[in-house]
This record gives structure tokens, C-alpha cells and sequence, in this order.
């Protein structure tokens, strides 16, 4: 027995205590300060607002075009700041020079992603989830038919966390923050593929006009987009960690096997370039609204319902005007109703352009001209040089409203009785493009 134990003493009484821990604790955004992520966080947020923003002043909005939206404006410019903030960051922190990223220490890869990436995802997701809130809450009050879509949401969250990754990536290679805008211009380059080479639609961060009100975005589209941008996200993850790990032992890059990991991206890379699944099918049965008037039917889709009466009021003048045994048609249908066929080649219907951004607006001209003969004239070369093509030129803006041109001697000081009985009295001549001076009134 010791002596302090003969004096009564326990052992824990005497032996000194363990000094706390001077260890720095590391918050979620350490060892950036949190000023870098809520930067981050409002410029996603910013941005994607800004390029939602156009359809925020549209009188109406439709599911489709919404849903569209997920992958096509609300990721061309964000997806790319993102892979610049993935850069930026892996540039600064993970250089084998940093004092928090020493070679000696050893990396794992929930470490890095602790501590790095998963701040970073969790701002970029949130800046683009709140930049898209007034745009869904529109659709929600003035939709007529449809609902979000949850797919096209996740997989266009999913593709903006790629980017991050393989900016990230690209950072950790480079190991420089000056990698920043070489991402960004590289993830907008691979936008703009997305609106420029439609075939490519299934691979690119963003894709074309593919879901509009009558189009329908296929599943195997999604399934294969959302697929393909999820492996490349763990593909850009295990590369990265391979590259962290091995700088221990002062390599500069990963060894040959972390590569295998791009296999599977590069053959899907190629299937969706070579043989892409179809991106989107017509709507069976669409749901459509209809009203009779001037003695014709007018249908919209019920996504265009609000833009009816404009079709209507845009169409009805022309019909009074001309009569309907002079037009080349006896009903009005929106573009988003027919099958997918030539609208031509049905003689009998009148396809008009109806949408949330231009309405039901220009009919009256285009009608105008098919009335008038113009789409004949204007196939013939020297058509501006000749009199039946000025003539019918003439027509066509008389037919749309315009007294003004050329009124002093053609058709402009015609009253509306006098221009209906020139058009039944010369409907063979105006259909060949044949008006000739001498036919003028």
C-alpha cells in the first residue's frame, strides 16, 4: 500500500486531471467561413428566379411547360455556377499545401464530404429549390389541367449536384480555385448542347422544349436521364476520393483501377448520343374545350382554356369578313390537340398556335394570307416583282384589318360587303396566285 493510499487518499484524488481539448471545432461549413454558402446559396437562388422570371409574366402557366422547366431554364445557368462553386471550393481546401489537407493526414471519403461537399449541396439545392417557389405557386393558382411532376424535380436536382461534384472534381485536380470559371464556361458549354443538338437531349444537363401542353415527356426519357446523371455523380465522387487519398503518398493521381468507374457513364454516354430513347409522345385523348361560333367550332386544349375567348375574337372578324365559303377550312383547333401528323394535310381544320406566352395572337393574319393565295405566290421565285404577288400581298393585308396600304387603288376603300363579293366572284383566280391588274376592283 502507498502512502497516500495510508493517508486516505484515493488515486483519483491525486492524479491530475486531463486538460480539455484545444481541438477547433468544426461546424458545418468549416473551414469556410458561412458567408461563402449563403453567397452561393443566394445567387442560385437569384438566378434561377431570374430565368424562371419571363414565364412569371405570363397571364397563365401550364403544368407542362412548368414541369419542362425543371431541366431546361432553371439549370443553364445555375448548373454551371454550381460546378464553379464545386470548384472554387475543392481549389482551396484540398491542395496538399493547405495546413487542413496535408498529405500526411488521412482522407476518407466521408470526411471530405462531410466537411465540403455536403454544405455545398445542401445551398445550391436549397438556392435552387427556393428560386423555383413563385413559378410552381403561379402554376398551382392559374393551371387548368395537370400537376407537378416529382420526377422531373428530383432528377433536375440531381443534375445540378453533378455538376457540383465534377466541378468539385475538376478543383481537386487542378488544385487551384482559378479552376472556378474554367467549370462554369465548361458546364455552359454542355448547356448549350442541350439546346442546340436535340438528339444529345438525353445526355445534357438541360434539354430542349420537350414537355408542352399535348406532349407528354416519355418515362424511359426521365428514367434514362436521371439514371445516367446519378452515375456520373458517383463516378466524379469515388474519383475524387481516389485523388484525395493517394496524395498521402505523394501522387498526384489516382491509381489506373479508380477510372473503371467512368465504364458505365461512357457506355450510357454513348447510347444517349448514338441511340437515345424517345423524349416525349402525344397525349392520348387530350382534354379539350370547345365553343361554337360564326358556325364553326373552336377547341383548345384545357391547359389553354383562358386563352378561348381571345381565339375566338381573334378568328370570329376574318370569318365575317370573308364568309365561310371562302375559307379553306370549317373548324379552329390549338396545335396541342392534333396527333402529331402534318397539321396541312387536313384541309378542313385550321391548327392555331395557342400558349401561356403569346396567347392567341397572329391567326387573323395567317388566315388572312391562306385566303388571300399568298402562301401560293410566295413559292414562286420573283413573287415580290410580279402584280398577281403584290396583288394578293395587297389582299392579305386588306383580309387582316389594314385599310391604310395601298388603299388608293386596291383593295383599302373597299367597304367589308364589297371585299365579301370580290372574293366570291374571283376565288379560282385567288387560289392560283393569278390576280392580275385587270381583276382589281
Amino acid at each position: 500500500m502507498t502512502d497516500t493510499a495510508r493517508e486516505g487518499h484515493s488515486v483519483e484524488q491525486v492524479l491530475p486531471r486531463a486538460p480539455k481539448s484545444t481541438a477547433p471545432r468544426t461546424g458545418f461549413f468549416w473551414p469556410l467561413g458561412v458567408w461563402y454558402f449563403l453567397a452561393a446559396f443566394v445567387v442560385i437562388a437569384g438566378v434561377t428566379l431570374v430565368r424562371t422570371s419571363l414565364e412569371l409574366s405570363f397571364a397563365y402557366e401550364e403544368w407542362a411547360h412548368t414541369n419542362g422547366l425543371f431541366q431546361r431554364s432553371a439549370l443553364d445557368i445555375t448548373g454551371p455556377l454550381a460546378a464553379a462553386f464545386g470548384a472554387y471550393l475543392s481549389g482551396r481546401l484540398t491542395p496538399p499545401s493547405r495546413p487542413y489537407a496535408l498529405p500526411r493526414f488521412a482522407r476518407s471519403k466521408a470526411e471530405f464530404l462531410a466537411h465540403h461537399l455536403l454544405p455545398a449541396a445542401t445551398v445550391v439545392t436549397a438556392g435552387y429549390v427556393l428560386g423555383l417557389v413563385p413559378i410552381v405557386v403561379k402554376t398551382y393558382s392559374t393551371a387548368t389541367t395537370g400537376s407537378l411532376a416529382p420526377l422531373g424535380f428530383v432528377i433536375g436536382i440531381v443534375i445540378l449536384n453533378t455538376l457540383l461534384v465534377l466541378g468539385w472534381l475538376f478543383g481537386v485536380v487542378a488544385q487551384s480555385a482559378f479552376a472556378a470559371p474554367i467549370a462554369f464556361a465548361a458546364g455552359f458549354a454542355a448547356t448549350l448542347c442541350g439546346y442546340g443538338i436535340g438528339a444529345w437531349n438525353s445526355v445534357t444537363p438541360v434539354v430542349g422544349d420537350v414537355s408542352t401542353a399535348g406532349r407528354v415527356e416519355t418515362l424511359a426519357f426521365a428514367l434514362f436521364r436521371g439514371a445516367f446523371f446519378a452515375i456520373v455523380l458517383v463516378a466524379a465522387l469515388a474519383t475524387a476520393a481516389g485523388v484525395l487519398r493517394t496524395r498521402g503518398f505523394q501522387r498526384r493521381l489516382p491509381p489506373v483501377r479508380v477510372f473503371a468507374w467512368w465504364i458505365l457513364p461512357a457506355v450510357l454516354l454513348a447510347v444517349g448520343m448514338v441511340r437515345p430513347p424517345s423524349p416525349a409522345v402525344r397525349e392520348v385523348n387530350p382534354p379539350k374545350i370547345c365553343k361554337e361560333a360564326v358556325g364553326m367550332s373552336f377547341c383548345v386544349h384545357q391547359a389553354h382554356e383562358r386563352d378561348l375567348d381571345d381565339l375566338v375574337a381573334e378568328v370570329e372578324p376574318i370569318v365575317v369578313l370573308v364568309g365561310q365559303e371562302n375559307l379553306p377550312f370549317t373548324r379552329v383547333e390549338d396545335t396541342a390537340l392534333h396527333d402529331g401528323a402534318n397539321p396541312h394535310l387536313d384541309p378542313t381544320v385550321y391548327y392555331a398556335d395557342v400558349s401561356p406566352r403569346y396567347g392567341a395572337t397572329g391567326d387573323r393574319d395567317i388566315i388572312a394570307n391562306l385566303i388571300a393565295g399568298s402562301e401560293t405566290c410566295f413559292v414562286r421565285p420573283g413573287w415580290e416583282q410580279s402584280a398577281p404577288g403584290y396583288n394578293a400581298f395587297m389582299l392579305t393585308l386588306r383580309l387582316s384589318g389594314d385599310r391604310e396600304s395601298g388603299a388608293d387603288k386596291r383593295f383599302g376603300k373597299l367597304s367589308d360587303k364589297q371585299v365579301h363579293q370580290w372574293l366570291n366572284s374571283h376565288r379560282n383566280q385567288i387560289r392560283g396566285c393569278a390576280i392580275t391588274d385587270d381583276l382589281l376592283p
